[in-house]
């Protein structure tokens, strides 16, 4: 584990979830796995995720306004009203 997380982690939105609920969610699932730890494995642990996260926070955040520019744009293309803009992105997709 040293200086990265598997490629599972990354299929399994460990980074989503980290940066939306917090490095507890991320060790909550280490400990799910039932591997076994020690308190030194799950402080380094934490550390990693959280620089990890850290790093990644201002792209999520950068990633998450441009879709909202993207999503205004596409709505102004096709001549949507902010209302009717916000209903369209609202509704789950089937």
């Amino acid at each position: 584990m040293k200086g990265k997380l598997g490629k599972e982690w990354l299929a399994e939105g460990w980074a989503q979830e980290g940066l939306e609920v917090g490095v507890e969610a991320i060790t909550e699932r280490f400990k799910a796995r039932k591997v076994k730890t020690t308190p030194q494995t799950l402080a380094q642990l934490k550390k990693h995720t959280q620089e990890t996260l850290d790093q990644l926070r201002p792209l999520y955040q950068r990633l998450e306004a441009t879709d909202r520019l993207i999503d205004r744009l596409v709505a102004r293309l096709y001549g949507l009203t902010d209302e009717e803009a916000e209903r369209l992105w609202a509704t789950p997709s089937s």
